[in-house]
């Protein structure tokens, strides 16, 4: 639960969507009470759009399977609200993190970094 709301602020979709898989799947009340706790602590006003597509996800079953059915909302909210704005600042990976360095985690950033500390 903890690594979802981690997740979406530190802006890591690939973790939140790991993380929203597992915990749809092991607990599905769990994973839709934690994304209304996200929508409203982490993201609030900052995206009113975003508060408010999980919000209507959270009325229940019939409308998630109205927008596609459980795991396609959970994933497209999930993925708004790892992107919504100012939830996570400039990503670092792991290995520039230790070394000091600030490299952003965007998909050419990500590649260049990754390949920097194998190196």
């Amino acid at each position: 639960m903890s690594l979802l709301q981690k997740a979406v602020r530190r802006g890591r979709l690939d973790l939140a969507l790991q993380a929203a898989s597992t915990l749809l799947a092991i607990s599905p009340d769990r994973f839709w009470r934690r994304a209304g706790i996200i929508a409203f602590e982490d993201i609030g006003v900052a995206d009113l759009t975003t508060a408010g597509v999980v919000t209507v996800a959270l009325e229940g079953k019939r409308v998630r399977h109205r927008l596609g059915g459980e795991w396609a909302v959970a994933a497209a909210i999930t993925a708004r609200m790892v992107a919504a704005p100012g939830t996570a600042p400039p990503m670092t990976c792991s290995a520039c993190w230790k070394a000091g360095r600030v490299w952003p985690t965007t998909a050419s950033g990500w590649s260049a970094c990754r390949s920097r500390a194998r190196g």
